[in-house]
């Protein structure tokens, strides 16, 4: 009978340690220590067996909770990712003059190329970045070259879609280009004969 008081008085006190879980429990951790070594061996397996039992779903509850919170976070993070992205690639294809809509100023172009930075830096992957920075590269010293332009701006929408999570590996150059440039073949074949202009990328 003793015995099973212990087990009860330590479930109890195991109860209390879990619950408050800062330090708020009345006896010390050495005291609670040697009360359990002092338990009887059948008591301490009892004692022992119940507190696994209360350890494992304490830690699955908060180890789940912990992952639900960083997936929250994630799923947050790539919805603005996305959101930037759209807002890229539809300011880039006005900027080239490559839409079947209007074709963006000269000031809106500064403006485009000016306010991306920023968030590229934010959100963009390494991969991203690498290739926003041969576009531009590429944009301000062969402006003139529609095939070149094309295919730095094909790389940089690989970059992005990659790091969205799609595998384009197993495309040919001019698949992406052509999803919005309906004479791709012909741009990516002949730049000479492209019958869409690319429009010069201006430095700032």
């Amino acid at each position: 009978m003793l015995a099973r008081l212990k087990a009860v008085g330590g479930l109890l006190l195991v109860l209390a340690g879990f619950g408050l879980g800062l330090g708020l429990v009345s006896v010390p951790l050495s005291q609670t220590g040697k009360w359990f070594l002092a338990l009887p061996p059948q008591t301490m397996a009892v004692v022992a067996s119940v507190s696994a039992l209360l350890i494992v779903p304490i830690i699955t509850y908060f180890t789940t909770k912990s992952l639900e919170q960083g997936k929250s976070r994630e799923n947050a993070v790539r919805q603005q990712k996305t959101e930037f992205y759209d807002r890229l690639i539809q300011q880039l294809i006005s900027t080239l003059g490559i839409a079947s809509g209007g074709k963006a100023t000269s000031d809106e172009m500064l403006a485009i190329f000016a306010s991306v930075p920023a968030p590229l830096l934010t959100f963009g992957s390494g991969g991203v970045i690498r290739a926003w920075n041969h576009f531009t590269r590429v944009g301000r010293e062969k402006s003139g070259d529609t095939k070149a332009v094309m295919i730095a701006f094909e790389g940089l929408l690989r970059a992005i879609r990659n790091d969205l999570g799609h595998k384009d590996f197993l495309y040919e150059k001019g698949e992406l280009i052509g999803v919005f440039l309906k004479d791709a073949n012909t741009v990516f074949g002949s730049p000479k004969k492209a019958s869409v202009p690319v429009r010069q990328i201006p430095t700032t």
